[in-house]
C-alpha cells in the first residue's frame, strides 16, 4: 500500500515506516518482525504466500506461479 501513497503525494517528503515480513512457517502463518523501520518498503503478504506456493509447485504449475511472482 505505501507504494500507492507515495504516488500520490505529489513529492511531498513524507515518511513511511513499515514492519518487515520474513516469511511464512509450515503452517502458511506470516513470521514478521513488528519492529517498524524507517523509510522501509516491505513484501507484500500476497508476495510471500506465492513464494511458498512456487516452491512446493510442480510443473507446469510451477511455471505460472514464477511468472506471477516476476510481476512484483
Amino acid at each position: 500500500m505505501a507504494p500507492e501513497i507515495l504516488k500520490r503525494t505529489n513529492n511531498t517528503k513524507i515518511r513511511t515506516d513499515g514492519i518487515e515480513a520474513k516469511g511464512l512457517d509450515e503452517n502458511y502463518n506470516l513470521i514478521v518482525d513488528r519492529s517498524p523501520k524507517i523509510n522501509y518498503l516491505a513484501n507484500s503478504t500476497p508476495e510471500l504466500i506465492l513464494k511458498k506456493i512456487y516452491e512446493k509447485s510442480e510443473e507446469p504449475l510451477k511455471s505460472v506461479y514464477k511468472d506471477i511472482l516476476d510481476k512484483f
